[in-house]
């Protein structure tokens, strides 16, 4: 789906070698949904969602939510359930496009335990839940600076920690 965006894009006449594409905050957070029941896709609601994939592991989540220091422990206890295999897929979408379509790519947001950058890979670690988005260049490259979220909104505070204002990268781009 995320590429069809682009294609429409490149078929107009849109891109070109100093293009940067952005995609809008929350899209590679979908990625945690991948491989999931028909349930989790079913699902009217966000929050209904995810209890049949919090389900899908019961003893993972278990540890994971007893483990969570948030407010809103459910909701920090299954992003962290499947943070790693996110982040990883996150990386392979957007670098794909990235390269694919030859140009500078803003993900779109997901959130992430700890996240950082280390050998060209996003990783993640045990610590703060970050909403957190990462460029790409139009070699598929990750760029090793991320952008954690300064201002969550309300609804985010109950799981997502603040980022420090001085820890927004400027990127350089074409």
């Amino acid at each position: 789906r995320l590429g069809g965006y682009l294609a429409a894009a490149r078929e107009r006449g849109w891109l070109g070698l100093n293009s940067v594409a952005v995609f809008p905050e929350y899209a590679g957070a979908w990625l945690l949904a991948e491989g999931e029941c028909l349930a989790v896709y079913r699902a009217r609601t966000v929050n209904a969602a995810l209890t049949p994939l919090a389900l899908a592991r019961p003893l993972a989540f278990a540890r994971q939510l007893l483990a969570a220091r948030e407010p809103d422990r459910l909701t920090a206890a299954v992003f962290r359930l499947k943070a790693a295999r996110t982040a990883r897929l996150y990386q392979q979408v957007f670098s794909t496009l990235a390269r694919e379509f030859a140009v500078t790519l803003v993900a779109g947001s997901l959130v992430l335990p700890a996240p950082r950058v280390e050998a060209g890979k996003l990783r993640v670690d045990s610590g703060p839940l970050y909403n957190t988005s990462a460029l790409f260049h139009s070699d598929g490259s990750l760029d090793p600076r991320l952008t954690r979220k300064v201002h969550p909104i309300a609804s985010e505070l109950a799981f997502a920690a603040r980022a420090p204002l001085e820890d927004l990268p400027v990127y350089a781009t074409p």
